[in-house]
């Protein structure tokens, strides 16, 4: 695994799945295995329905920060959604228990710290 713990693209599997049997649905062998399909490995091609972070920057949402009055900042989205949608995907680090100790004391002045 890579550093945040993504799988190396060669974990990607060649799905079964067809246009003539729904495409790339919820019955996607790499949908169940929280893995988005391959251009390359994907037999449907650009109607495969299993690649929403790929394709998530050709249709963002609009997002808006907010300060809250007791957990810092927030994000919400400025219109509705449907259930399932991505919205945005979160992104973090592995450390190790030194480098965390390391940033607690740099951090310990602030209120909150994710």
């Amino acid at each position: 695994r890579g550093p945040r713990g993504a799988r190396p693209a060669t974990d990607s599997l060649a799905c079964l799945c067809t246009l003539t049997n729904g495409g790339c649905d919820v019955d996607c062998q790499n949908k169940v295995m929280q893995q988005e399909c391959l251009p390359s490995l994907c037999l449907c091609g650009d109607a495969c329905g299993n690649r929403p972070f790929s394709r998530h920057h050709e249709t963002p949402l609009p997002l808006q920060l907010f300060k809250t009055a007791y957990k810092g900042w927030g994000v919400k989205l400025e219109q509705n959604c449907t259930s399932g949608e991505l919205i945005v995907e979160y992104v973090g680090e592995v450390i190790d228990s030194a480098s965390w100790e390391e940033r607690k004391q740099q951090l310990s002045r602030f209120d909150h710290m994710y």
